[in-house]
């Protein structure tokens, strides 16, 4: 079993990221996670996220035969949780992630 520690740097100050103004209840605080390891499990992405503040869900989206696609979806409870993620680059099994906000479905 290979871990490997999750590393948060500062982002560059250029990135400025936010949710519009409109508060959508389930949706206003998922985030977009890209640039997975085709290993990473729900649960690392979880143990990743959930410094931030509490996670209400994590999914990483498969295709047809269940591999990961490289992306996937996080809830927080909290705004100030999902923006303070989004602003800072997480590592996580190697790769460093995109998070961003999530297009509303």
């Amino acid at each position: 079993l290979i871990t490997n520690p999750v590393r948060m740097t500062p982002q560059s100050p250029q990135k400025t990221v936010s949710f519009k103004d409109v508060d959508q209840p389930e949706q206003a605080y998922r985030v977009f996670v890209g640039g997975l390891s085709k290993l990473t499990s729900e649960a690392r992405l979880l143990e990743a996220l959930s410094t931030f503040g509490p996670v209400s869900s994590v999914s990483i989206v498969k295709d047809e035969y269940g591999f990961s696609r490289c992306f996937g979806f996080v809830n927080f409870f909290k705004r100030a949780d999902a923006e303070a993620a989004m602003k800072k680059i997480v590592i996580v099994d190697q790769k460093q992630l995109d998070i961003k906000p999530a297009q509303p479905t």
